[in-house]
């Protein structure tokens, strides 16, 4: 077992912005916080029988319906992020009876339309599964028909405001229905041709959107409409994401803290810090890290109650590929009712084969999607290789580690056993560091904590790590 790991922090984490070493604060990060744009990523895949492609379709619709709604509610001040929210509405989670109504006449327009059922049907009869950008495709294929039956039923309400040309865009979702009913009569391509191509076809719609609002900039109040009609498809196949795992949250420590370039990028410039610390076996003999962490809920209020508990240690894997992700047996954030309800269920009561996939053996699909999880949580592809990385994660179904304070994560000092100082660290912030350590061994008696700095060997032309072997707290 690994003894020790090592934290890179900036020493406005560490004593200003955070005061970290003071409050002894471990931080998990967001994916979008951290470095590599591929964190969170999700190899989804959508295979699946007829009944799963209509519900998909229904739920695109309830999705874009109440978007169209908060569009209307909030004008500029309209947050695209909301439907990583909307794609867990419940299907009777309607605002108002007309609203539930216009949803029923968006389901009947589709379901009456014998292009678009038989394009469920081809698809639903493929022995190749939709990847993300052909699904992505296809649903901005269906979108103008989509918000054309919307706004027409807006309209016979009295609701304007958002489209100005409601004819024009009839005539766009009959040309691209035009193109739905030929994609339906055509064999699918090889699943590499197909990635390739849509791939292409996703990079074009990106560099006309970039060409369109460069050309013409759009004022804020157009936001809403710009998202609800250009943006939603991408959008939409991008928020499915978050029906599958939970959100996962990583705080990053390194093996080898010697490395110069690691030095650069996450000790700013080697003027932070790196913090070594003791790692423990947890009861599988993993290294692992006592943390202070929420380990139930108390009362009718669900207060949090926490205490220490061991947290493992995740070395990254740079060999293998990201897990793919089986969408319609991979749904795991809903209740089993809802579930049921909103993706498995037929229009006559029959359930879908993709139920029955995972309802035969619930002990082994539970297991193979926390492996998946995991795995997905702690790959990364060969180029981040030289970071030997290990990684603490943080995740939970419900929704107590949705602000960074509760992603703050005290640990015993006692696990602390070193800091060693950068290259170019200022003096006096090794002196704030000093001063709040020897408070701290001060406190809990200890004489053994460590200091280091990094320094530059001339004659082996490399950084080295140097024991401050003088600095000693009685």
């Amino acid at each position: 077992m690994i003894p020790h790991l090592y934290r890179f922090r900036p020493v406005e984490a560490l004593l200003d912005a955070r005061d970290e070493l003071a409050k002894q604060e471990i931080y998990f990060a967001p994916p979008e916080k951290l470095n590599d744009p591929m964190e969170g990523y999700k190899d989804v895949f959508w295979s699946g029988d007829l009944i799963v492609w209509r519900n998909l379709l229904r739920h695109y619709l309830r999705c874009l319906l109440q978007t169209t709604y908060l569009c209307y509610v909030m004008g500029p001040k309209f947050d695209c992020t909301d439907l990583k929210k909307i794609v867990f509405s419940p299907p009777e989670n309607f605002a108002s009876a007309s609203e539930r109504a216009i949803y029923q006449k968006m389901c009947e327009a589709f379901r009456a339309d014998a292009t678009i059922q038989k394009f469920l049907e081809t698809l639903s009869a493929r022995p190749t599964p939709v990847r993300r950008d052909e699904l992505t495709h296809y649903i901005r294929s269906l979108h103008a028909f989509a918000l054309s039956v919307m706004m027409s039923e807006f309209e016979a309400l009295g609701v304007k405001g958002l489209f100005r040309d409601l004819d024009a865009l009839r005539a766009q979702a009959a040309n691209m229905k035009e193109a739905v009913a030929r994609v339906a009569a055509l064999k699918p391509p090889e699943p590499d041709v197909a990635e390739e191509l849509f791939l292409s076809s996703e990079l074009i719609m990106a560099q006309m959107a970039l060409m369109q609002d460069y050309n013409t900039a759009p004022p804020p109040e157009a936001n809403p409409v710009i998202f609800l009609t250009r943006d939603f498809p991408a959008s939409y196949v991008r928020a499915l994401d978050e029906l599958i795992h939970p959100p996962c949250f990583a705080a990053c420590f390194v093996a080898n803290p010697a490395d110069a370039s690691m030095w650069a990028t996450y000790g700013a410039a080697h003027t932070g810090v790196c913090l070594k610390f003791r790692t423990s076996p947890d009861s599988e003999g993993h290294p692992a890290l006592n943390l202070n962490t929420i380990r139930a809920w108390r009362g009718l209020e669900m207060e949090p109650v926490y205490s220490f508990a061991p947290h493992q240690f995740h070395k990254m894997d740079y060999s293998q590929t990201y897990p793919e992700i089986d969408f319609f047996n991979s749904i795991g954030r809903l209740p089993i009712p809802i579930m049921n309800a909103v993706w498995y269920r037929g229009e006559h009561g029959e359930f879908s084969s993709c139920r029955a996939a995972r309802s035969c053996d619930t002990e082994a699909w539970r297991e193979n999607y926390w492996e998946v999880f995991q795995t997905g949580a702690t790959c990364k592809t060969s180029e981040w290789e030289h970071e030997q990385e290990h990684r603490l994660l943080l995740w939970s179904n419900m929704h107590n580690y949705q602000d960074d304070a509760s992603r703050k994560l005290r640990y015993n000092f006692a696990d602390l056993s070193g800091v060693i100082f950068g290259a170019n660290t200022r003096g006096e912030n090794k002196l704030r560091i000093m001063r709040i350590i020897a408070e701290k061994c001060k406190a809990e008696g200890r004489h053994d904590f460590e200091f280091h700095q990094m320094q530059y060997s001339r004659r082996e032309r490399r950084f080295r790590i140097m024991p401050l072997s003088l600095i000693r707290f009685q």
